[in-house]
């Protein structure tokens, strides 16, 4: 069995959230669940990295692989099929799928797992800073999911296809939102910000439709 270990280029502590605490950010009232799943979305994306103490590997047709004291790879989240939390105080994670154009079994486990603090700190702050109101309207309680689901479908859905106009992206997001029980507002409350995203997108095409 190999073992080896990642450059060190600063203090693990530094920064870096236990998992427990990651979770408790994530939803409020608490719902385990439901942080969790947030949690995995950023890090299918690679908004927010992840750090091990020790990385257990096996790879269908090579010996396990241990590797200690490093960023758990983007990959790993973006090309699994499965995610679980074996034990949330120590932040022990399993995740299975198959190796990228291989299709062979791909299972890590992660022991000790902590997240970026600054990167988790940017997510909420973003997701509870919506766009200027006008004084007197009521703030709605979705902009965090919505925040979510815009970041997450301009990773899944490529928001650089030149068909991503504002109707497109504002349905799509709103939908995400339904399906996962998500309080989901009027299109219209949403089209502005996301004209404004898509306007940030070189595509060489009008951003209102």
């Amino acid at each position: 069995m190999a073992h080896k270990s990642f450059p060190t280029t600063a203090s693990h502590s530094a920064g870096w959230l236990k998992l427990a605490a990651v979770l408790s950010r994530l939803a409020s009232p608490p719902d385990e669940v439901l942080a969790w799943e947030r949690l995995l979305r950023l890090l299918k994306t690679g908004a927010i990295p992840a750090r091990a103490d020790i990385l257990e590997e096996v790879i269908a047709g090579y010996d396990p692989d241990i590797t200690s004291g490093g960023e758990v790879p983007a990959t790993a989240w973006a090309h699994m099929t499965h995610a679980q939390a074996l034990d949330v105080g120590a932040g022990t994670v399993e995740l299975r799928g198959t190796v990228p154009d291989d299709n062979r079994p791909w299972e890590i486990i992660v022991h000790g797992m902590t997240i970026e603090g600054a990167s988790i700190d940017k997510f909420l702050l973003s997701a509870s800073s919506p766009p200027p109101r006008s004084p007197g309207r009521p703030l709605g309680s979705f902009w965090p999911a919505f925040a979510e689901e815009l970041a997450v479908f301009a990773y899944e859905d490529n928001i650089q296809d030149p068909t991503a106009t504002v109707s497109l992206v504002t349905e799509r997001v709103l939908n995400r939102m339904a399906e996962r029980g998500e309080e989901t507002p009027h299109p219209n409350s949403v089209r502005a910000v996301i004209a404004k995203v898509l306007g940030h997108v070189d595509k060489g095409k009008p951003q209102l439709d």
